[in-house]
């Protein structure tokens, strides 16, 4: 390993070339940018860097990427070099020129040396969304400025659904929400093709519970009804996080279940994805269960639902859902969430 600054060439792996989401290729909001970085020794420190851009030089140009370009950097084990992966889905193995990053923490100003960090990720509060983490969208309800019982979809899709009794709230975690619950309402979109996943897909959305979840909660699902008929649900389990299929000619399974104790009132943001035949859950940007299972989703022939199916409602208000046909990255899902926070 070299000592003093961190020298190393940079080889690009360029997807679609250097193309960073501008107005007309991003959800913007107003953004903060922080570091998040886990040390070799275990710990972790979060906090506002002081760089703005990361120095690279590589085979054939030196150049400064905006940090808020950048979502995560992981280096090697003897420092030669890091790995960067981009927001526009990009990705680059090389070094910077660095000696130590300088952060304003909660409790104080920090210097740490590059040779401690293992990993760094660029956290973006109420960030933009580019163009590369939006693609593959099936639908988007953003829930914002809906209108009597349409709900809007941003997609591009033209998948609007309807509210039935659900009502609209300008209490969301991003701009408006809808709140749902049996007393209340869901929301229900008409049936597509779409929602019977042939390949990969990705459900991400905000959720904050008025209750504790008891028994089954169903929070997005495409069901036929109750008992053994086709359905899929990503729900609330005996305590569990889920994704439940259900297929007449097979056994019904909970996939992926993972205990979970959420504060009423609070915001989190819950994803599932299934890559391949492995199915994982995040909760607030993190990857909490991880299972595998080569069953095909049941083709249900019904309206796909929001706040409940069968009847199984959930209590309180979901806001920001996106459906996506493919498997986002641990880095994007890490991004959706915090655009929001």
């Amino acid at each position: 390993m070299k000592t003093g600054i961190r020298i190393a060439t940079f080889v690009a792996v360029m997807v679609g070339g250097w193309v960073w989401a501008g107005p007309t290729g991003a959800v913007q909001t107003r953004e903060q940018v922080r570091l998040d970085l886990d040390l070799i020794d275990g710990s972790r420190v979060i906090g506002v860097p002081v760089l703005t851009s990361v120095p690279v030089q590589t085979s054939y140009a030196k150049m400064d990427i905006p940090l808020r370009q950048i979502v995560s950097m992981e280096f090697t084990a003897d420092y030669e070099k890091v790995s960067l992966a981009l927001r526009n889905g990009d990705s680059l193995l090389g070094v910077v020129h660095l000696e130590a990053v300088s952060l304003d923490t909660l409790f104080g100003k920090v210097e740490i040396a590059i040779v401690s960090i293992k990993q760094a990720r660029v956290l973006l509060s109420g960030g933009p969304l580019s163009a590369a983490v939006l693609r593959g969208r099936l639908l988007h309800y953003t829930f914002d400025n809906d209108t009597g019982e349409r709900v809007a979809d941003a997609s591009g899709n033209g998948r609007d659904g309807v509210m039935r009794g659900a009502r609209w709230t300008k209490d969301g975690k991003i701009g408006g929400a809808c709140e749902v619950g049996r007393r209340v309402g869901y929301v229900e979109t008409p049936d597509q093709d779409v929602w019977s996943f042939s390949g990969d897909f990705s459900i991400c959305l905000w959720v904050k519970l008025n209750s504790l979840p008891l028994g089954e909660q169903m929070i997005v699902g495409h069901d036929d009804g109750g008992g053994e008929r086709n359905k899929w649900a990503f729900e609330f389990h005996n305590g569990n996080i889920t994704f439940h299929i259900n297929n007449p000619r097979s056994q019904s399974y909970r996939i992926a279940a993972v205990p979970w104790q959420p504060e009423v009132g609070r915001w989190y943001h819950l994803a599932v994805r299934r890559r391949g035949t492995t199915y994982t859950i995040y909760v607030d940007g993190a990857a909490v269960s991880k299972d595998d299972n080569t069953l095909p989703i049941p083709a249900a022939n019904a309206p796909l639902t929001i706040g409940q199916a069968e009847g199984l409602f959930v209590e309180g208000t979901l806001d920001d859902l996106m459906i996506f046909n493919r498997a986002l990255s641990s880095e994007e899902i890490q991004s959706v969430y915090d655009a929001g926070k």
